[in-house]
């Protein structure tokens, strides 16, 4: 096996995945008379994004210092950015704050990073929570908070109060 053939087999997964989520980010152009989030940010032409998934809040997280050592402009939260196994509302403001709290994390968010996302099973508590899950909008709230995303009545309406916590964005020119 010729060294370095598993990074390669990963690198083109990730492009996959990142194709296949910037399409997905792309595909709410057909909602343009339905009101989004629209961010336009003329200013900032992106040329450097990171994403990952799958935080476990009680790990080290080592990880964050090799991120940051890459500048990017833009962090994406691709789903379980806690892991936390419980059911029930009241452990998921806790667990994010724990992430929150992580002084690897912190020390990247104050690089100056954006950070956006969209949530998964474990976001919303429990491994494989599917759409019935009873306190879905309860995570769905909670989510969108350690996102840092604006209450409603302060310019966050849209995304708050629509099915799913899905955003449009536009950089650049």
């Amino acid at each position: 096996r010729e060294r370095g053939s598993r990074y390669r087999g990963r690198w083109v997964t990730m492009r996959r995945e990142l194709t296949a989520l910037l399409l997905m980010c792309c595909s709410v152009a057909p909602l343009a008379g339905r009101e989004v989030d629209d961010t336009v940010r003329e200013d900032i032409e992106l040329r450097r994004i990171a994403f990952g998934s799958c935080s476990k809040p009680k790990l080290e997280q080592r990880l964050w210092k090799s991120i940051a050592e890459q500048d990017p402009q833009l962090w994406l939260w691709t789903g379980d950015a806690v892991y936390l196994d419980q059911d029930g509302p009241q452990h998921l403001a806790p667990a994010y704050a724990m992430q929150k709290e992580k002084e690897e994390y912190k020390r990247f968010l104050a690089s100056g990073v954006m950070v956006e996302g969209v949530y998964d099973d474990h976001d919303m508590g429990i491994n494989d929570a599917g759409g019935s899950l009873w306190h879905k909008e309860e995570s769905k709230q909670a989510f969108l908070d350690f996102l840092g995303v604006p209450a409603a009545g302060e310019g966050g309406r849209a995304r708050r109060e629509r099915r799913g916590a899905y955003s449009c964005h536009t950089y650049g020119r």
